[in-house]
């Protein structure tokens, strides 16, 4: 289990809701922008920023690639691994 600056990663004090979901497996899982993001999910990047930052928050990551270390896909449970 990885450390942050906020906490422990992997366990959030608060659940994610439907829409943070799908915007935490696009960050996790693609290489998208901030801009991509907004377009594919039909939002505006502000949004996405806020999401994010919630996100970030709720699961203690400081950083998309501590979010990517340090959690499973919440929607579909995939854990990540690295050679």
């Amino acid at each position: 289990m990885l450390i942050s600056r906020h906490g422990t990663i992997g366990n959030p004090p608060e659940a994610l809701t439907a829409r943070e979901k799908e915007v935490f497996h696009l960050l996790t899982t693609t290489a998208l922008t901030k801009k991509e993001l907004a377009e594919r999910l039909n939002i505006t990047v502000k949004t996405v920023e806020l999401h994010a930052s919630n996100i970030l928050r709720k699961r203690g990551a400081a950083t998309r690639v501590e979010l990517i270390l340090g959690t499973p896909c919440p929607s579909c449970g995939a854990k990540r691994q690295f050679a």
